[in-house]
C-alpha cells in the first residue's frame, strides 16, 4: 500500500509562491490527519508507482490544497509503461527498470523538432539530424545524440521564448535560468502559439548554436561523434560538505537526465554537472525469506588520496549488493 506522510496544512486553496494574506481560503486551519492524507491499499491493477509525482489527479485532496512541490509524472508514467509491457517480471527486470534512461521529453519533442527542421544543406546540421533520427532516445553514457538534444531544446526555448525568459530573469532569489516548461515548447512545435521568429529559422539557428557550443566545450566532433558522448558532457562529483575541493570525489560520467527513471538532473548550462540523483537504490522481493539488494554511494575520507571508494564505483556502475530487509 501507499500513504503520504508529513505535516500538510489544511487550506482550501493555494498556489506556488507566497500565499495571499487577504484570501481566507489560503489560510491554514490545522493539519491533515494521517487518515486524511492520500493513501491506497491493494489497488485493483496490482501495483503502485510513486516517483515524486502528485499522488492524485489534482493539487486538491479531500478539499485541501496539497502544494506544488511534486514533480511532473514523466518518470511515473515510464515506470507504468515498463510494468505493463509484460505480465510477469523477474527480479532482474526490476533492477533494469531502476536504471532506465529513456528520455521522456525526447519522445514528446524530438519527432516534431526533426519534422520541422530544414538543415538547408548545411553539412553539420544534416549530419546532426541523421544522428538524432537514429537515436534510441536514451541518455546512455555513450550517447552523443543526448548531448546534442540536451543543448538543442534549451537553445530553441531561448529563441522562441526570448521575451518571456527576459521577464522571468527578474524573479527574486532565482538560482538558475528559468525557461518555460516542455508544454510550451510542445505547443509551439505544434503551431498552437504565435511565435516572434519563424519556427524553421529558430530550429536551424538553435541547432547550429548547440553544435558550436559542443565544439567549443569538447572539441570538433569525431567522425562518429564519440568525443561528444553524454558521459563526457554530463558528470557527477560528490562534493565535500566542508567546501574544500580536496575532499571531493569524482567526477564520474553518468547516464540519465532530469526526467529519466534513473534520475540525474543536469546542472548549469553545459558542460553539465549532476545536480541531483537517486542516491539509495533498493529492491526487495517479498519471498520467504525476503531477497533484498541495494546500493548506496558512500565512503569516508580522513586523508587525501586519489582512489575511488568501492561503494561509489558500484553505485555508478548500477551494481547492487545483498542487504538486510528484516531482522
Amino acid at each position: 500500500g501507499f500513504r503520504q506522510v508529513g505535516l500538510t496544512p489544511k487550506r482550501k486553496q493555494g498556489r506556488q509562491g507566497l500565499a495571499r494574506g487577504d484570501n481566507a481560503d489560503e489560510k491554514w486551519s490545522g493539519y491533515l490527519t494521517a487518515d486524511e492524507m492520500p493513501a491506497v491499499l491493494n489497488p485493483k491493477r496490482g501495483y503502485l508507482v510513486s516517483s515524486n509525482n502528485m499522488p492524485g489527479p489534482s493539487t486538491i485532496w479531500n478539499g485541501s490544497y496539497l502544494g506544488e512541490g511534486y514533480r511532473r509524472g514523466f518518470r511515473a508514467r515510464r515506470v507504468e509503461e515498463m510494468i505493463e509491457a509484460k505480465e510477469k517480471h523477474s527480479f532482474a527486470d526490476i533492477q533494469k527498470m531502476q536504471l532506465d534512461v529513456l528520455v521522456p521529453e525526447a519522445r514528446i519533442l524530438l519527432p516534431l523538432m526533426l519534422k520541422h527542421l530544414d538543415p538547408d544543406n548545411e553539412a553539420p546540421l544534416v549530419a546532426a539530424k541523421q544522428l538524432l533520427l537514429n537515436w534510441d532516445q536514451k541518455a546512455e553514457v555513450e550517447s552523443s545524440a543526448m548531448s546534442i538534444f540536451a543543448l538543442w531544446k534549451r537553445a530553441l526555448k531561448d529563441i522562441i521564448f526570448e521575451e518571456e525568459i527576459n521577464l522571468l530573469e527578474d524573479i527574486p532569489l532565482s538560482k538558475s535560468k528559468f525557461r518555460p516548461s516542455i508544454d510550451g515548447l510542445y505547443r509551439a512545435l505544434r503551431g498552437e502559439i504565435q511565435l516572434a521568429a519563424p519556427l524553421k529559422v529558430a530550429l536551424r539557428d538553435s541547432l547550429r548554436s548547440s553544435l558550436n557550443k559542443l565544439e567549443d566545450d569538447l572539441g570538433p566532433a569525431d567522425s562518429d561523434y564519440a568525443n561528444w558522448q553524454w558521459g563526457n558532457y554530463h558528470q557527477l562529483t560528490f562534493r565535500s560538505t566542508s567546501g574544500d575541493a580536496r575532499w571531493d570525489i569524482g567526477p564520474y560520467p553518468l547516464g540519465g537526465s532530469e526526467r529519466t527513471v534513473a534520475k540525474a538532473t543536469e546542472g548549469g548550462e553545459g558542460p553539465f554537472g549532476v545536480r541531483s540523483a537517486a542516491s539509495m537504490r533498493f529492491i526487495v522481493e517479498l519471498s520467504d525469506p525476503p531477497l533484498a539488494l541495494g546500493s548506496l554511494p558512500g565512503g569516508q575520507r580522513d586523508q587525501e588520496y586519489t582512489g575511488s571508494p568501492k561503494p561509489i564505483d558500484r553505485w555508478v556502475a548500477g551494481k547492487l549488493r545483498p542487504m538486510h530487509f528484516t531482522d
